[in-house]
């Protein structure tokens, strides 16, 4: 289905977000951190 599963480390919640959209997910949490 082109997901993937991301968890946060610290408050173990879970998203599924779809691959194409993986990047863009990591930049925002990465800017954020």
């Amino acid at each position: 289905d082109d997901t993937v599963t991301v968890r946060d480390r610290d408050s173990m919640q879970q998203k599924r977000i779809q691959v194409s959209q993986l990047n863009n997910f990591l930049q925002g949490a990465l800017k954020d951190s």
